[in-house]
C-alpha cells in the first residue's frame, strides 16, 4: 500500500495454515511514542473480561488487533503512510466510506463495514493482516 491517511489502523493477525505467523514490521510510517501510539492491543483474555499481553487494560473484550493512533488531525491531513506488515497479496480493498466518527453516524451506519476504508492482505502460508479506518480516497495499493 502506498500513502494512506490513517485514522486508526487495526492489525489482526491470523495464524497461517502451517501454524506460523510471518515476520511482521511496523505497518505505519511513524515512531511509536513520538508521533504515533498504540491505542489498543489484542485481548488475550478468553473470558468476558479484557487483558492485553502485559496483563494490562489497553484493550477491550474480544479485540483482535493492534490499533495505532496518530497525534493529531493535522498529522492525519498531512498524510501518514500505512504499509503492509509483510509481503503478500491484496485480497480486498474498500474505499469511499465517509470520514466520520461512528459516535456521530451511529453503529447501524457501519453494520457489516466496521473496518471502514481498508485493505486485507494474505501473506505466504495463509496468514492475513487487515488495515482499517483509513481515510476516504487515500487507499492506494
Amino acid at each position: 500500500m502506498r500513502r494512506g491517511l490513517l485514522l486508526l489502523a487495526a492489525l489482526p493477525v491470523l495464524l497461517a495454515a502451517n501454524g506460523k505467523i510471518p515476520e511482521l514490521v511496523l505497518p505505519i510510517a511513524c515512531k511509536i511514542g513520538q508521533n504515533c501510539f498504540i491505542q489498543h492491543y489484542v485481548d488475550v483474555d478468553p473470558s468476558p473480561g479484557a487483558r492485553d499481553y502485559h496483563c494490562g487494560a489497553r484493550t477491550y473484550d474480544k479485540h483482535d488487533g493492534i490499533d495505532f493512533r496518530i497525534r493529531s488531525m493535522a498529522q492525519q491531513r498531512a498524510g501518514v503512510e500505512v504499509l503492509s506488515a509483510a509481503a503478500g497479496s491484496v485480497i480486498n480493498v474498500r474505499d469511499g466510506m465517509p470520514d466520520i466518527s461512528v459516535r456521530i453516524a451511529g453503529k447501524a451506519s457501519v453494520a457489516g463495514k466496521e473496518c471502514g476504508n481498508g485493505v486485507l492482505i494474505r501473506h505466504p502460508g495463509g496468514a492475513e493482516t487487515q488495515y482499517c479506518h483509513l481515510a476516504r480516497a487515500a487507499v492506494s495499493v
